[in-house]
């Protein structure tokens, strides 16, 4: 999704409620990609569970990741 228009607020922290809503409390929402950091609080409001820039150590993010669903499935 283009960053110049910020596509991803609307789907990606309007995606958790929607998501709760039908059920979907276990799915976690992550973005990745070009995001300001400024709109990160926004994005983190709105239930993404993680964040991705560029240059993001990719073994290092799926480590956390895994950390989340287990803690997610942990607290379940």
């Amino acid at each position: 999704m283009s960053r110049q228009w910020r596509n991803y607020w609307g789907f990606s922290a309007g995606s958790s409620p929607p998501l709760k809503a039908e059920g979907g409390d276990d799915i976690l929402v992550v973005c990745g990609g070009v995001i300001p950091p400024q709109d990160y609080a926004f994005l983190t409001q709105g239930g993404v569970a993680a964040i991705y820039g560029p240059g993001t150590n990719i073994p290092a993010a799926a480590g956390e990741i895994l950390h989340l669903i287990e803690k997610k499935r942990l607290a379940a």
